[in-house]
């Protein structure tokens, strides 16, 4: 086992390289290499997406290896001390650099230095006394409030007030306290620190859900009733986190977590759970598997499917992001069989000490980066080539001083632990009852589901959704964009719509444009009901941005045209009307006293309320992604329970 562990910290190694070379500003050396090599530039500076799918899985695979079956606080407790003490010093560091305004790069390193070891020393206190045992509790308790702080008072707070009305220390402070909690995806507008916090979130997130979801539902379907239903709940799992990557994205700002890579920690548990299963599975292949050509293979069909990407459009990229399973799946499987050219290569001595200060290289990097660029150019090869060594070096030795405070201290405490105490709980007792877990689950799928594709609407009101005509995007101009609607009921009184920026291809962004959004709301005869001018940069990507007007009284038949119109337009970007989910939908407020006093009128508002997500043509495709796995855990459970 140390031998395939070795290598997996090498296979961790090759990924932090490549995550670095994708942070650095290198574009420059596309000017000097032949075309013809462009694309080993390519490789080496833009698959850093593909190096996080490999620790996504590692971090599955190591979950399920060593912890079958963890109790929650002990789990919590273990991967907390692994993940937060070493980020929360880039963190501190961050937000220090950022009060201060321009610092030289040599103050910005102290600042590192003087948090590490300031860390190290309250680390050391905190060993010590009697309040070791509530700093776990105490800080779950304090992200809980960041989080509910975030997502129920700060986002009331519209974030242009937020972004340029407020004091600029102020708005640090609160970043930093959002950003050291991890709670970035409970709200809209706070931006990462760090633009590889995401995934530190998303990491956060599998921890918290591996002990109450993931280990249950895997306890159930390792049941193994048929070995072809297991195969079918796996392949729908696909579909299943498409689903839940679209869920995300239209709750606060889960879709920073990307949901969807969880199928990169999922497939590793599997792997790690069941590694002699899947070894043996291969066995019939050894020969080929240890061949030389089988490892050329595996790294031409896994770097190759980043140039597919362009031959699909954008909106499919989240799709194509799970294509990497399979192949990242495999290369984890002839690296963990100790013969093949895979693992003797991830086994090498230098992807091993890369691999061995993988996460703090993770985290300091970028810092290094931001500070190199401030006194080395990279506007020609032998500066870049210059930065690059520094941002290599410097970042080892903050990783160096990280790991041995930190992470050297974590792993010789885990050795220590004895594993019992945290894989006790039986499988018999995880299926405990099997058809009550898959209902729950099912359950909370379906009320995410419900919640998501809802309106955000008051109470009191009804919504009726526009479908105008078969083209989901249209170009807002310099000419009034006009969309006619008959209104349903009486009260109208106010639209939604979803506005949003794209750059124009092939087109250079170097010009910026301050345009405003003109809403005007016409009646039958063309007169000017309404009008709302918006700042475009205000209200891009809100789904369901709202435009009020007057109440129309006797609206009820009569024909409206909404118009939309810019006074200036980029000749860098295009400002787009979305109707992927309907062109607007019509708000109408009806009198409270009416619904209450008048059975029919009552009984036909709550009916269009309880609906309203189901006129969204995008709910029942989410529908149908999530459905076949749900079904087939229901198929297991009733299987469990009846025989």
């Amino acid at each position: 086992m140390k031998q395939r562990l070795t290598s997996l910290d090498g296979l961790r190694g090759l990924a932090i390289i490549f995550v670095i070379f994708t942070h650095l500003p290198l574009s420059i050396w596309y000017s000097v290499i032949p075309r013809s090599a462009h694309f080993l530039l390519d490789i080496l500076l833009g698959t850093g997406p593909i190096s996080v799918f490999i620790f996504f899985m590692l971090t599955g695979f190591f979950m399920g290896k060593l912890y079958p079956n963890p109790q929650f606080i002990s789990f919590i407790t273990r991967r907390y001390l692994r993940l937060f003490p070493a980020f929360l010093i880039m963190v501190i560091s961050f937000t220090i650099t950022l009060l201060f305004g321009k610092v030289s790069p040599f103050i910005a390193l102290c600042i590192v230095v003087f948090d590490i070891l300031a860390a190290r020393i309250v680390w050391n206190l905190l060993d010590h006394s009697r309040l070791k045992r509530w700093v776990l509790p105490g800080w779950l308790l304090f992200q809980l409030g960041v989080a509910l702080w975030y997502a129920f008072v700060l986002q009331r707070v519209p974030p242009a007030v937020f972004l340029q009305l407020w004091n600029p220390q102020l708005r640090t402070l609160i970043s930093g306290l959002i950003n050291a909690t991890l709670t970035l995806s409970f709200g809209k507008y706070i931006g990462q620190m760090d633009g590889v916090y995401w995934a530190l979130t998303a990491e956060m997130f599998f921890y918290l859900l591996y002990p109450v979801i993931v280990i249950p539902l895997l306890n159930l379907v390792r049941a193994r009733i048929s070995k072809w239903l297991n195969l079918l709940i796996y392949i729908a799992i696909f579909p299943f986190f498409m689903g839940l990557y679209l869920i995300g994205e239209r709750i606060l700002g889960f879709e920073i977590i990307k949901i969807h890579y969880m199928l990169y920690f999922v497939t590793g548990v599997i792997i790690g759970s069941e590694t002699g299963f899947f070894l043996h599975i291969l066995t019939p292949f050894k020969k080929f598997i240890v061949h030389a050509s089988w490892f050329v293979i595996m790294f031409t069909i896994i770097f190759g499917l980043e140039f597919g990407r362009d031959i699909f459009p954008k909106s499919f990229d989240p799709y194509y992001q799970l294509i990497w399973v399979v192949p990242l799946a495999l290369l984890l499987l002839t690296i963990l069989d100790t013969d093949t050219l895979s693992s003797k290569f991830f086994g090498s001595p230098v992807l091993v000490f890369f691999g061995t200060y993988s996460y703090a290289l993770f985290l300091t990097h970028s810092f290094i980066i931001g500070i190199a660029e401030k006194f080395i150019s990279h506007d020609d090869p032998i500066s870049a080539f210059v930065l690059t060594i520094t941002v290599f070096a410097l970042s080892l030795v903050l990783s160096w001083l990280i790991y041995h405070s930190f992470e050297a201290a974590y792993f010789r405490q885990r050795k220590t632990t004895a594993t019992k105490k945290l894989n006790d709980i039986k499988v018999k007792e995880r299926l405990f009852s099997p058809l009550r877990l898959v209902a729950t689950f099912t359950i909370t799928v379906f009320v995410l589901l419900y919640i998501a594709y809802k309106p955000p609407l008051a109470v009191f009101t009804i919504a009726q959704r526009f479908n105008m005509n078969q083209k989901q995007i249209e170009n807002i101009t310099g000419q009034p964009l006009q969309k006619k609607f008959t209104a349903k009921v009486n009260n109208l009184g106010m639209i939604q719509f979803h506005v949003r920026k794209k750059p124009i291809s092939g087109v250079p962004n170097t010009e910026y444009v301050e345009s405003n959004l003109a809403v005007r709301l016409r009646n039958e005869q063309g007169e000017e009901i309404a009008k709302s001018t918006y700042e475009v940069y205000q209200i891009l990507d809100s789904s369901y941005h709202p435009f009020g007007f007057p109440v129309q009284l006797d609206s009820k038949g009569k024909e409206y045209t909404i118009e939309f119109e810019l006074n200036k337009v980029s000749p860098t970007e295009e400002i787009q009307l979305v109707n992927t989910e309907g062109d607007f939908i019509v708000v109408y407020f009806p009198d409270k006293k009416t619904l209450f006093t008048k059975p029919i009128a009552g009984i036909s508002w709550m009916l269009s309320k309880v609906i309203e997500p189901l006129t969204n043509p995008a709910f029942w495709l989410n529908l149908v992604y999530c459905a076949p796995f749900l079904v087939l855990l229901g198929i297991v459970g009733f299987t469990l329970l009846t025989g």
